[in-house]
């Protein structure tokens, strides 16, 4: 079972990954400043692991997804779709008892 410290490193891992690839979405998608949110609440959880700081990432990271859905049935936009996916990850990674998500989401920073 993860420590709080495991879930706050894997997730500032995520954070990092998905901050690499963060700009391919804006410049395709100027505007839409759900990846951002999602990356900033994440980035807010690590520093205070509260469940109002969880919940608010959780939130952030379902509305990123539901974009990152959108983008890709829709446009077909696999660049934008990956990086939407790394700041997912970014949040997702707090909520998983699986550090998988972070080295996940650095995989996707990657290519």
């Amino acid at each position: 079972m993860e420590t709080i410290k495991t879930r706050i490193r894997n997730t500032k891992t995520a954070i990092n990954a998905a901050e690499k690839v963060i700009k391919i979405f804006e410049v395709a998608y100027p505007g839409d400043n759900r990846p951002q949110k999602t990356i900033t609440a994440a980035k807010k959880w690590t520093k205070d692991p509260s469940e109002e700081n969880y919940l608010a990432a959780l939130f952030a990271s379902n509305a990123a997804s539901d974009a990152g859905s959108y983008i890709f049935n829709t446009h077909g936009d696999k660049a934008a779709y990956a990086a939407l996916n790394a700041t997912c990850f970014a949040a997702f990674t707090i909520h998983s008892w699986d550090s998988k998500q972070a080295a996940f989401a650095e995989e996707l920073a990657t290519k």
